[in-house]
């Protein structure tokens, strides 16, 4: 609640010392023609603090949306920087790459992948960001015995100026699927 006081005698210290301890402001007696738009100036500045800590909010919610589904997504997520380093990836994610995903995060596949496996990705991934579509492939993961193979969907994430400036993608194990049919429009 906005804090006007008004007073006759405070002085110029106690003032500074009561708007320090929280006050929003005050008007001298002397000069009461100002206590109009000081009440006008501490109620917009009281609505302005309710719409950011709303929007605060807002966004607070939207964030853990958002990690609770990234994290329960029953496959891998991740998102790289145009650079191809990762920024994002889902817990699920070290079942893909076998490393824990915040480990990951500033680094390529080259970086933690073996040499074949990481040119493959590094072959589709410069594919989506150069051509800005989306590409669906499967990959053949020999990083544990049996193999694993994963469909995994890649696609540039653009931004207000119609740029690649990341590329997501999300991948699902299909080790043991006989047979699956991708439709692509």
């Amino acid at each position: 609640i906005p804090f006007i006081f008004v007073s006759g005698t405070i002085g110029e210290e106690n003032a500074i010392e009561t708007l320090r301890r929280g006050a929003t402001d005050y008007v001298l007696k002397r000069n009461l023609s100002r206590l109009a738009p000081v009440l006008r100036r501490a109620l917009a500045e009281q609505e302005e603090q309710r719409r950011r800590r709303e929007a605060e909010e807002l966004i607070r919610q939207k964030e853990q949306r958002f990690s609770a589904f990234m994290n329960t997504l029953p496959g891998v997520a991740f998102i790289k920087d145009k650079d191809r380093r990762y920024v994002f990836l889902n817990e699920a994610a070290d079942s893909y790459i076998h490393h824990q995903p915040l480990d990951c995060l500033g680094l390529r596949d080259e970086e933690i992948l073996p040499a074949e496996l990481a040119e493959r990705m590094r072959s589709t991934d410069e594919e989506v960001l150069k051509e800005q579509r989306i590409v669906h492939v499967i990959e053949e993961m020999s990083l544990v015995d049996p193999p694993q193979r994963w469909l995994t969907t890649k696609f540039p994430i653009i931004d207000k100026y119609g740029t690649a400036k990341w590329l997501g993608g999300v991948g699902i194990d299909i080790t043991g699927q006989a047979s699956f049919h991708i439709g692509i429009s």
